[in-house]
C-alpha cells in the first residue's frame, strides 16, 4: 500500500538528486565467461545471482557459477593466444604451397 505522501509537496527533494532504488551497472564492472555457456556471453556478478534466482537456486549457486567462471581479460588472452597460433600455422601452410 501507498502512504499517499508525495516527493517535494510532503517533504523535500534530496539534493543529490533522485533515490534509485536498484543498482546501476557501470560499463566497468567485470564480466565472466562461464564455461558451460555456449552463446560466448559475459555476465556480472549481479547477472550470475539473478540467473540462480530465475530458476529456483539460492544466491550461493550463482557466486558457485561466478566463481568457476573466468574473467575477461584471461579469455581475451587465451583467445588472442590461440588466434596467433592459427596464423603462424597459416603462414607456413602458405609458405609451403608457394614453394611446391
Amino acid at each position: 500500500t501507498r502512504c499517499g505522501c508525495a516527493l517535494g509537496r510532503d517533504y523535500p527533494m534530496p539534493l543529490g538528486g533522485p533515490f534509485r532504488m536498484r543498482e546501476e551497472v557501470s560499463e566497468e564492472e567485470e564480466r565472466r565467461l562461464h564455461p558451460n555457456d555456449s552463446s560466448g556471453n559475459r555476465y556480472t556478478y549481479k547477472e550470475f545471482i539473478d540467473f540462480a534466482m530465475k530458476r529456483g537456486y539460492d544466491a550461493n549457486f550463482g557466486k558457485k557459477c561466478w566463481e568457476e567462471a573466468q574473467p575477461i581479460a584471461r579469455t581475451l588472452q587465451e583467445e588472442n593466444q590461440q588466434l596467433r597460433q592459427q596464423l603462424q600455422a597459416a603462414e607456413h601452410q602458405l609458405r609451403s604451397l608457394q614453394s611446391a
